[in-house]
């Protein structure tokens, strides 16, 4: 399958479908992997929002996997844990202990993502 990478601001996640369902049933040949975050699983405080939208990505992956269940199509959500990536500093979340112990590198994510779309995997948290 052709890989068509996409950096969508969160909203996009909800309008897509709309836009390029059409076409991606006509081809059957591109399917969806969503990036979300481990943070999908648990609330915490000061990022509300981070952890509210990062569980509306893996919720909305399920129910369009579901909705598109028998079309052939692959969909998958990636919920990494903390990567080595510049967030950490940028964020002064460096410090903490999920940033500076078994973190995986930003490559080793997306080469577990990409696996696990190919091979049609509902859900993968990497590492």
């Amino acid at each position: 399958m052709p890989i068509l990478s996409a950096k969508l601001p969160p909203a996009s996640v909800l309008n897509w479908p709309s836009n390029l369902m059409p076409t991606v049933l006509q081809r059957r040949t591109v399917g969806v992997l969503n990036v979300g975050s481990i943070a999908a699983y648990q609330a915490g405080p000061n990022m509300a929002v981070y952890y509210a939208s990062k569980a509306y990505v893996l919720s909305f992956t399920e129910g369009l996997r579901e909705e598109l269940a028998g079309n052939g199509l692959h969909v998958t959500c990636l919920e990494p844990r903390a990567t080595k990536t510049g967030f950490g500093d940028d964020s002064e979340m460096g410090k903490l202990v999920m940033f500076s112990s078994q973190t995986m590198t930003a490559a080793a994510v997306a080469k577990a993502g990409y696996e696990s779309y190919r091979k049609n995997t509902d859900v993968v948290i990497p590492g």
